[in-house]
């Protein structure tokens, strides 16, 4: 994967194996939402509408720096999980 940041909602593409719940992602789209652990991005897949940590080693992007509208849209409705609750 390049240097260059990814955009939030940025599309993505599987160029390996990568199981997700009995789904095989490979040479599938996701959307990339953020960095998560180094080298790892939080990606969704549509297909599924499910979550995912994939390395970036196995992803590639579509168009560098574009993310589609319905992406973006998509992003602007995600909230990270509050931890709310005080012993």
């Amino acid at each position: 994967m390049s240097e260059v940041k990814l955009k939030k909602g940025e599309v993505v593409i599987f160029t390996d194996d990568y199981e997700v719940f009995g789904y095989n992602a490979k040479d599938k789209e996701g959307m990339f939402y953020r960095e998560v652990d180094g080298n790892k991005y939080l990606v969704y897949l549509p297909d599924t509408k499910e979550w995912c940590e994939p390395k970036a080693s196995i992803l590639r992007r579509k168009k560098p720096g574009f993310a589609p509208v319905r992406f973006v849209r998509f992003c602007k409705n995600i909230r990270m999980l509050e931890y709310t609750y005080e012993d």
